[in-house]
């Protein structure tokens, strides 16, 4: 028997919006891997659930490739808004 240990993803991500809505930011973003993985799909899903539950917009979610750097094409609009 292999064992192994692993985070909740989901739990995580809903701890995290929950607490940078304590301390009251309103503005979220998300910077997530290759949707080839499993944690990217299981920290989004967290991601728009706690924005969901805290009554937010999740409308405004956009998604892009991942990239290297912070200062490539995809992060500019989150960075400026």
């Amino acid at each position: 028997m292999t064992k192994s240990v692993s985070t909740n993803d989901e739990a995580a991500v809903d701890d995290m919006v929950n607490h940078l809505r304590e301390l009251g930011h309103c503005k979220f973003g998300l910077v997530n891997g290759p949707a080839t993985h499993a944690v990217v799909h299981r920290r989004r899903k967290g991601f728009l659930s706690a924005l969901a539950k805290s009554g937010m917009d999740v409308t405004a979610v956009q998604e892009a490739r991942p990239v290297r750097s912070p200062s490539s094409p995809a992060f500019r609009p989150a960075l400026i808004s």
